[in-house]
């Protein structure tokens, strides 16, 4: 439980609704702080004592002479001067307007706290401190216009009777916001830096903070609580083919593969001709040849021929007619035949021309006679070897 806040502002002190207190104003008596906790008295009346004895009120004068007594403000001016019906000069600077009553008494206005004789300023009374901060502003006994600050809530809220049981001395602070101590005897024995539990499976550690809050450390992904090997921190997952290893959210250590370059989650792979390609290598990946060879070099020709390479093929040729791998030739007489064109072979004697024609047939008649010979002499050794 916490302890009320007296009409002071402190907890547990004893300036409580109803008990003495000191208004500061003669004029009164009884003072005790009321409802609002202002601090209130009763005027002492005209016999002396704060009672019902005040100006205005029955009285008797024990004069038979006299009815419907009252008293009237003579006790508090002392002795006057006048005649009846005239103007009087009164002892009591607190009034003004003095004149004689009918009852030859001297009775002014009391004068308010403007200078006003009569006037409705009186001590007490509303007024206006021009302070947009305070409220209910009266004219003090010093006739000074005082309001009370404005608080930060309504009079039944938090800091007057305590909204929330686990906590003590509610206070409101700069912001208006109402503030106490924790209690610590809703946990027997518990005080900052012992164990608690704050029922959070994922803490450990728990103890009780300087606020009274149980506070406890987080549990790492190795069972440690208040551990550095949270999700998301580094770790080894043991593989060496691995590079970047972090906890994941299961607490499990996992690695990036490190790719051929060396790079942890790296694009790089080997291709089929054993070269780190694609990634940060700038490196294209090999294809293969028409042959089927990885990183071969055989191509197709223009012949739609696999050659080069492995293949032992030589690239086919155009032939004299433009046509690649064709059959045409070009004759003894520089002729293109054969093949596509539909032309023939030339005969000797006529790619020859006519004035060519003495000297190719002597040449002619010369090697048809060195033929002529050869055939002779080989019948006549055969014929030789045969008779033997």
């Amino acid at each position: 439980m916490g302890q009320l806040i007296d009409c002071t502002g402190v907890p547990g002190g004893s300036n409580l609704i109803g008990t003495a207190c000191d208004d500061g104003n003669a004029a009164t008596g009884n003072d005790t702080w009321d409802a609002s906790c202002t601090c209130v008295g009763q005027l002492i009346d005209c016999t002396g004592v704060p009672g019902s004895n005040l100006i205005g009120t029955a009285c008797d004068d024990g004069n038979a002479a006299t009815g419907n007594d009252t008293w009237d403000a003579l006790h508090l001016r002392g002795q006057l001067m006048g005649g009846p019906g005239g103007t009087g000069v009164g002892s009591n600077a607190a009034t003004g307007n003095d004149t004689w009553d009918a009852t030859c008494t001297c009775v002014g206005q009391l004068i308010d706290c403007t200078g006003v004789p009569g006037g409705s300023n009186l001590i007490g009374t509303a007024c206006d401190d021009g302070n947009a901060a305070t409220g209910n502003d009266t004219w003090d006994a010093t006739c000074t216009c005082v309001g009370q600050l404005i608080d930060c809530g309504d009079a039944g809220g938090c800091c007057a009777g305590g909204a929330n049981a686990a906590t003590g001395n509610d206070t409101w602070d700069a912001t208006c916001t109402c503030v106490g101590q924790r209690r610590l005897d809703r946990w027997a024995g518990a005080t900052s830096g012992t164990p608690c539990d704050d029922g959070n499976a994922s803490t450990g550690n728990d103890t009780w903070d300087a606020s009274c809050t149980c506070v406890g450390q987080l549990i790492d992904c190795t069972g440690v609580p208040g551990g550095s090997n949270l999700i998301g921190t580094a770790c080894d997952d043991g593989n060496a083919a691995t590079g970047n290893d972090t906890w994941d959210a299961t607490c499990t250590c996992v690695g990036q593969l490190i790719d051929c370059e060396g790079t942890a989650g790296g694009t790089a792979v080997i291709d089929n001709c054993g070269t780190c390609v694609g990634g940060t290598t700038g490196n294209i990946a090999c294809t293969q040849d028409c042959a089927g060879v990885w990183g071969g070099t055989a191509f197709l020709d223009n012949c739609g021929i696999c050659v080069g390479g492995t293949t032992g093929n030589i690239a086919c040729t155009q032939d004299c007619a433009g046509v690649w791998g064709g059959t045409a030739v070009t004759d003894n007489c520089g002729n293109c035949v054969g093949g596509t064109t539909g032309n023939t072979h030339t005969g000797l004697r006529r790619c020859l021309g006519r004035h060519r024609r003495p000297r190719q047939l002597r040449n002619m008649r010369r090697w048809n006679h060195w033929q002529h010979s050869l055939h002779t002499g080989l019948r006549w050794r055969l014929g030789r070897h045969r008779r033997h």
